[in-house]
């Protein structure tokens, strides 16, 4: 069928990707596939579990066996029954490098009988939907307890909860008025999607906001952010539309780019995805091609981005590639909405894994000690230890 021969393209492309062998043309042809979060569900529906649980018989057997072992594993991802114990091998270090990184190739269903998360009795569920508009007058609506439909006129726009849970602003013919904002934030556990009244798709992740116009009347799209959104934007060449976060700003006229902005974390980024974004702060201003990520602080410096990575939120996952203990358990606690807290000396491990962002907190900090990663969890707070 055309489409086992397309997953087993996309297969190919995942091992590349995690190897780094992978070219710019098929890293795009492969993100693209990852935007449709049902696709990645496709792709583990059809993996073959039992290659993988060979695999790991036959790196039982000895040293020998190994890289044949290491190459079955990656050809075979998927998803592991809970009748059989998860086992970590520094596989990494077989076919990319002598410094061993562990892959979390994490799949798996659990039996809740055999859950032995770090001692916690909460169940600490994943996030959702969930998010509150500030209106004009400064009242909250609760957008997760709103029912679908018309909700309230803001300016010259209605606000209308979607079926499908996003929040539209749709521009009311002949009452534009005068310009009002109104702001979106998510919580720590909350994500959305906004559709601004120009037709530009926004994504919010946890703990963020972005404040607007409820419409745009006049000669350019100006929005502020905080914390990490993805933007579509409307192609308009009459006005620009300008990003603001922090002390930068990000201008153009339609494109798809990511922004990555919580204050106090590691530097501001922009990543470009499609189209063209000049960034300017005070160190500077550059102009972004796609596939280009800039981090922002005293000085702008601009990368080649791991696009997968950069979006795996959007699309429901957890993605890092040699990701320092601060970095992930910033992640987890925005996501879970937890407090995570040091006890000593901050381990100095890196971890590279894709995890879905649907699984309850204490499959990934099962992950987490699995990879030597010592861990105290009570009610909602989390203790990293040495």
């Amino acid at each position: 069928m055309e489409e086992d021969k397309l997953l087993l393209r996309i297969r190919d492309l995942m091992i590349k990707h995690t190897a780094g062998t992978i070219t710019a043309d098929e890293q795009l042809e492969l993100d693209r596939w990852l935007e449709e979060p049902t696709h990645m569900a496709a792709f583990e529906k059809r993996t073959n579990a039992e290659s993988i649980l060979s695999a790991v018989e036959m790196l039982e057997r000895g040293e020998q066996l190994q890289q044949a072992a290491f190459e079955r594993l990656n050809i075979n991802t998927s998803v592991f029954r809970s009748t059989i114990k998860i086992r970590w091998y520094a596989v990494a270090a077989v076919a990319i490098s002598a410094a061993a990184i562990i892959f979390l190739f994490y799949h798996r269903q659990f039996d809740d009988k055999k859950l032995s998360p770090a001692s916690s009795q909460v169940v600490l569920s994943p996030g959702g939907n969930r998010a509150y508009v500030v209106l004009n007058d400064g009242s909250h609506l609760d957008l997760e307890k709103a029912p679908n439909g018309n909700l309230v006129s803001q300016g010259g726009a209605q606000l209308i909860k979607s079926d499908q849970g996003r929040l539209d602003y749709k521009p009311a013919a002949g009452r534009e008025g005068r310009t009002i904002f109104n702001t979106v934030v998510t919580p720590a556990g909350g994500q959305y999607h906004i559709m601004l009244s120009d037709g530009t798709g926004v994504w919010l992740n946890a703990a963020s906001s972005i404040r607007f116009p409820t419409t745009f009347p006049g000669s350019s799209r100006q929005v502020r952010v905080t914390g990490e959104a993805y933007f579509e934007v409307a192609k308009d060449q009459t006005k620009p539309f300008m990003v603001d976060f922090g002390n930068s700003q990000i201008q153009v006229l339609g494109t798809r780019f990511n922004i990555n902005f919580y204050e106090g974390s590691e530097p501001a980024s922009t990543t470009l995805m499609q189209g063209a974004v000049k960034v300017s702060s005070p160190a500077g201003a550059i102009l972004l091609r796609p596939g280009q990520q800039a981090e922002i602080g005293r000085t702008i410096s601009v990368t080649t981005a791991d696009t997968a990575q950069v979006m795996a939120w959007k699309a429901g996952y957890f993605e890092y590639k040699h990701a320092d203990i601060r970095r992930v358990m910033a992640d987890i606690s925005r996501w879970y909405d937890l407090e995570v807290k040091y006890e000593g000396a901050i381990p100095e491990k890196q971890l590279s894994a894709r995890v879905s962002r649907m699984k309850n907190a204490d499959d990934l900090l099962e992950l987490l000690k699995m990879s030597g990663v010592n861990l105290k969890v009570e009610n909602r707070t989390i203790t990293v230890l040495p």
